[in-house]
């Protein structure tokens, strides 16, 4: 039977890390060098008896060690907006990457009204 192997970009594997049903795991602590990509650091692998999902892989932030499995993965991503133009904005990790936008924005518009206060362009 053949296994499906997943490597995790930002956890090592353990509870509630990946999927459940792996047959399978190592840590890798510190980072190694993700097989086929040196310059990607992973914190170890799962392996199953069935692929997963590409959803399974996206939620749970995996890369499959499968380069065709890769391939396939890193497609459906990029043609997933075809069907929702706005996936990106709307994924549940967005919402922190927005909220921190929204903070550099008025920090930004603070910073550029202390600059015309202290320039004397603006006054209180």
């Amino acid at each position: 039977m053949k296994r499906h192997r997943y490597y995790l970009l930002n956890r090592p594997p353990g509870v509630a890390c990946q999927p459940k049903g792996d047959v399978a795991r190592e840590v890798w602590f510190p980072p190694k060098p993700m097989p086929g990509q040196e310059d990607r650091r992973v914190l170890g692998w799962v392996e199953y008896d069935h692929a997963l999902t590409h959803e399974e892989i996206w939620q749970w932030e995996l890369a499959p060690a499968d380069i065709g499995e890769q391939a396939n993965h890193v497609f459906w991503m990029e043609t997933r907006g075809d069907d929702d133009p706005d996936w990106l904005k709307n994924d549940y990790m967005s919402q922190p990457a927005n909220d921190l936008m929204r903070l550099y924005q008025e920090c930004d518009d603070h910073l550029a009204w202390a600059a015309l206060f202290l320039k004397g362009i603006i006054s209180t």
